[in-house]
Protein backbone atom coordinates (compact mmCIF):
# COMPACT_ATOMS: atom_id res chain seq x y z
CA UNK A 1 0.00 0.00 0.00
CA UNK A 2 1.16 3.71 -0.82
CA UNK A 3 1.96 5.82 2.16
CA UNK A 4 0.53 9.06 2.64
CA UNK A 5 3.02 11.01 1.42
CA UNK A 6 3.12 8.92 -2.23
CA UNK A 7 -0.54 9.53 -2.08
CA UNK A 8 -0.74 13.12 -2.22
CA UNK A 9 2.30 13.78 -3.73
CA UNK A 10 3.58 13.47 -7.57
CA UNK A 11 1.27 13.58 -10.44
CA UNK A 12 -0.38 10.31 -9.28
CA UNK A 13 -2.72 11.80 -7.00
CA UNK A 14 -6.45 11.17 -8.44
CA UNK A 15 -5.14 7.40 -8.88
CA UNK A 16 -3.68 7.11 -5.56
CA UNK A 17 -6.17 8.51 -4.27
CA UNK A 18 -8.80 6.10 -5.40
CA UNK A 19 -6.62 3.27 -4.18
CA UNK A 20 -6.02 4.38 -0.80
CA UNK A 21 -10.48 4.70 -0.59
CA UNK A 22 -10.32 0.86 -1.75
CA UNK A 23 -7.82 -0.44 0.50
CA UNK A 24 -9.61 1.42 3.43
CA UNK A 25 -13.20 0.21 2.68
CA UNK A 26 -11.48 -3.01 2.25
CA UNK A 27 -10.10 -3.72 5.25
CA UNK A 28 -12.71 -2.13 7.63
CA UNK A 29 -14.48 -4.34 9.46
CA UNK A 30 -18.39 -5.27 8.26
CA UNK A 31 -19.58 -7.37 10.82
CA UNK A 32 -19.81 -7.45 14.62
CA UNK A 33 -18.28 -10.85 14.35
CA UNK A 34 -14.76 -9.28 12.93
CA UNK A 35 -14.65 -7.30 15.85
CA UNK A 36 -12.95 -8.18 18.87
CA UNK A 37 -15.47 -8.82 21.61
CA UNK A 38 -13.27 -7.00 24.85
CA UNK A 39 -16.66 -5.92 26.60
CA UNK A 40 -17.85 -9.46 26.82
CA UNK A 41 -21.30 -8.25 24.44
CA UNK A 42 -23.55 -11.24 24.97
CA UNK A 43 -25.02 -12.11 21.89
CA UNK A 44 -28.62 -13.24 21.56
CA UNK A 45 -30.15 -15.61 18.83
CA UNK A 46 -33.67 -14.72 19.71
CA UNK A 47 -33.38 -10.88 19.57
CA UNK A 48 -35.42 -9.10 16.90
CA UNK A 49 -34.32 -5.56 15.95
CA UNK A 50 -37.30 -3.15 16.85
CA UNK A 51 -38.09 0.41 16.89
CA UNK A 52 -41.05 -0.09 19.27
CA UNK A 53 -39.52 -0.82 22.29
CA UNK A 54 -41.48 -1.21 25.49
CA UNK A 55 -41.45 0.77 28.63
CA UNK A 56 -41.18 -0.64 31.98
CA UNK A 57 -45.07 0.51 32.56
CA UNK A 58 -45.51 -0.80 29.11
CA UNK A 59 -44.32 -4.31 29.96
CA UNK A 60 -45.80 -4.62 33.60
CA UNK A 61 -48.89 -3.49 32.08
CA UNK A 62 -48.93 -6.94 29.06
CA UNK A 63 -47.54 -8.83 32.09
CA UNK A 64 -50.83 -8.64 33.87
CA UNK A 65 -52.92 -9.66 30.90
CA UNK A 66 -53.79 -13.09 31.26
CA UNK A 67 -53.38 -15.17 27.97
CA UNK A 68 -56.83 -15.46 25.88
CA UNK A 69 -57.71 -12.24 27.31
CA UNK A 70 -60.38 -10.11 25.17
CA UNK A 71 -61.77 -6.61 25.39
CA UNK A 72 -64.58 -6.09 27.27
CA UNK A 73 -67.07 -4.73 24.71
CA UNK A 74 -70.55 -4.88 24.13
CA UNK A 75 -71.55 -6.41 21.55
CA UNK A 76 -75.36 -5.90 20.78
CA UNK A 77 -77.69 -3.94 22.96
CA UNK A 78 -81.73 -4.74 22.99
CA UNK A 79 -84.40 -2.69 24.61
CA UNK A 80 -87.87 -4.62 24.71
CA UNK A 81 -86.50 -7.40 22.02
CA UNK A 82 -85.34 -5.11 19.89
CA UNK A 83 -81.84 -4.14 19.14
CA UNK A 84 -80.90 -0.87 19.58
CA UNK A 85 -78.15 1.10 17.25
CA UNK A 86 -74.96 1.89 18.53
CA UNK A 87 -73.46 5.23 17.44
CA UNK A 88 -70.79 7.45 18.39
CA UNK A 89 -69.87 4.68 21.16
CA UNK A 90 -73.46 5.32 22.84
CA UNK A 91 -76.99 4.02 22.69
CA UNK A 92 -79.51 6.71 23.17
CA UNK A 93 -82.55 4.45 25.03
CA UNK A 94 -86.38 6.15 24.72
CA UNK A 95 -88.57 4.65 27.60
CA UNK A 96 -91.81 5.41 27.23
CA UNK A 97 -93.31 4.96 30.83
CA UNK A 98 -97.05 4.84 30.93
CA UNK A 99 -99.26 7.19 32.79
CA UNK A 100 -100.24 5.93 35.96
CA UNK A 101 -104.19 5.73 36.48
CA UNK A 102 -105.71 7.64 39.38
CA UNK A 103 -109.09 6.94 39.01
CA UNK A 104 -111.03 3.82 38.86
CA UNK A 105 -112.93 5.00 35.62
CA UNK A 106 -109.60 5.01 34.11
CA UNK A 107 -109.23 0.62 34.47
CA UNK A 108 -111.45 -1.16 32.33
CA UNK A 109 -113.60 -3.23 34.16
CA UNK A 110 -113.33 -6.67 33.63
CA UNK A 111 -114.30 -7.90 37.00
CA UNK A 112 -117.89 -6.56 36.45
CA UNK A 113 -117.66 -4.04 39.70
CA UNK A 114 -120.70 -2.83 40.28
CA UNK A 115 -120.80 1.28 40.53
CA UNK A 116 -122.74 3.38 43.02
CA UNK A 117 -125.83 4.57 40.63
CA UNK A 118 -125.92 0.80 39.51
CA UNK A 119 -125.93 -0.55 43.02
CA UNK A 120 -128.76 2.36 43.75
CA UNK A 121 -130.89 1.39 40.70
CA UNK A 122 -130.52 -2.17 41.54
CA UNK A 123 -131.93 -2.14 45.20
CA UNK A 124 -134.82 0.66 44.07
CA UNK A 125 -135.97 -2.44 41.55
CA UNK A 126 -135.64 -5.14 43.58
CA UNK A 127 -138.10 -2.87 46.58
CA UNK A 128 -140.24 -1.71 43.80
CA UNK A 129 -140.26 -5.61 42.61
CA UNK A 130 -140.84 -7.23 45.51
CA UNK A 131 -143.05 -9.47 46.87
CA UNK A 132 -145.24 -7.23 49.41
CA UNK A 133 -148.45 -8.81 50.14
CA UNK A 134 -151.17 -6.66 49.94
CA UNK A 135 -155.10 -6.58 50.08
CA UNK A 136 -157.45 -5.58 47.49
CA UNK A 137 -160.82 -5.01 47.65
CA UNK A 138 -162.72 -6.25 44.39
CA UNK A 139 -166.10 -7.20 43.64
CA UNK A 140 -165.02 -10.30 42.23
CA UNK A 141 -162.03 -12.15 41.33
CA UNK A 142 -160.16 -10.85 38.05
CA UNK A 143 -159.26 -12.83 35.37
CA UNK A 144 -156.64 -10.66 33.93
CA UNK A 145 -153.52 -8.38 35.79
CA UNK A 146 -153.92 -10.62 38.93
CA UNK A 147 -151.14 -10.05 41.34
CA UNK A 148 -149.60 -13.05 43.13
CA UNK A 149 -148.65 -11.26 45.94
CA UNK A 150 -151.90 -9.81 46.32
CA UNK A 151 -154.93 -11.36 48.88
CA UNK A 152 -157.73 -10.46 47.16
CA UNK A 153 -161.36 -9.09 49.38
CA UNK A 154 -164.29 -10.40 47.54
CA UNK A 155 -167.69 -9.55 49.73
CA UNK A 156 -169.61 -12.40 50.90
CA UNK A 157 -172.82 -13.26 49.37
CA UNK A 158 -174.30 -13.99 52.79
CA UNK A 159 -171.87 -12.34 55.98
CA UNK A 160 -171.72 -14.50 58.69
CA UNK A 161 -171.34 -12.60 61.99
CA UNK A 162 -168.32 -10.44 61.15
CA UNK A 163 -167.29 -11.90 58.50
CA UNK A 164 -167.80 -9.64 55.20
CA UNK A 165 -164.92 -10.83 52.90
CA UNK A 166 -163.52 -14.09 51.54
CA UNK A 167 -160.02 -14.14 50.83
CA UNK A 168 -157.99 -15.63 48.01
CA UNK A 169 -154.73 -15.63 46.05
CA UNK A 170 -153.94 -16.99 42.71
CA UNK A 171 -151.23 -19.89 43.92
CA UNK A 172 -149.91 -21.96 41.24
CA UNK A 173 -152.18 -20.94 38.37
CA UNK A 174 -155.49 -21.37 40.30
CA UNK A 175 -157.50 -19.48 43.00
CA UNK A 176 -157.35 -20.70 46.69
CA UNK A 177 -159.35 -19.30 49.24
CA UNK A 178 -157.04 -18.75 52.30
CA UNK A 179 -159.93 -17.46 54.82
CA UNK A 180 -162.48 -14.31 55.42
CA UNK A 181 -161.90 -10.83 57.52
CA UNK A 182 -164.40 -8.46 58.95
CA UNK A 183 -160.85 -6.15 59.25
CA UNK A 184 -161.27 -2.37 58.30
CA UNK A 185 -158.67 -1.20 55.95
CA UNK A 186 -159.72 2.32 56.04
CA UNK A 187 -156.77 3.09 58.44
CA UNK A 188 -154.44 1.34 55.86
CA UNK A 189 -152.34 2.99 53.81
CA UNK A 190 -152.77 2.68 50.28
CA UNK A 191 -150.15 2.39 47.31
CA UNK A 192 -150.98 6.01 46.13
CA UNK A 193 -149.76 6.84 49.75
CA UNK A 194 -146.16 5.61 49.38
CA UNK A 195 -143.00 7.49 48.04
CA UNK A 196 -139.87 6.36 46.36
CA UNK A 197 -137.44 5.82 48.34
CA UNK A 198 -134.26 8.04 47.79
CA UNK A 199 -130.77 7.13 47.21
CA UNK A 200 -129.75 9.12 50.16
CA UNK A 201 -132.21 6.60 52.32
CA UNK A 202 -130.47 4.03 50.72
CA UNK A 203 -127.23 4.88 51.92
CA UNK A 204 -128.53 5.84 54.56
CA UNK A 205 -129.84 2.37 55.45
CA UNK A 206 -126.95 0.13 54.24
CA UNK A 207 -124.87 2.18 56.45
CA UNK A 208 -126.39 1.71 59.69
CA UNK A 209 -126.68 -1.55 58.91
CA UNK A 210 -123.07 -1.58 58.37
CA UNK A 211 -122.54 0.02 61.55
CA UNK A 212 -124.87 -2.81 63.40
CA UNK A 213 -122.51 -5.58 61.57
CA UNK A 214 -119.48 -4.43 62.83
CA UNK A 215 -120.27 -3.34 66.61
Amino acid sequence: MPTFDQVVTGDKLLYHDKEFRKKIKSEMPAKTSDLSNDDYTVKDAHYVHTDNNYTTDQVNKLSGIEAGAEVNVIEKISLNGAVQTVKDKAVALTVNIPTVPTKVSAFSNDANYVSKTEMNTAINTAVVNSGHLKRLKVDALPTTGIDANTIYMVPRTKQDGDNKFDEYMYINDVWEKVGGSDVDLSGYAKSADFTEITNTQIDSIIATAFTDSTT
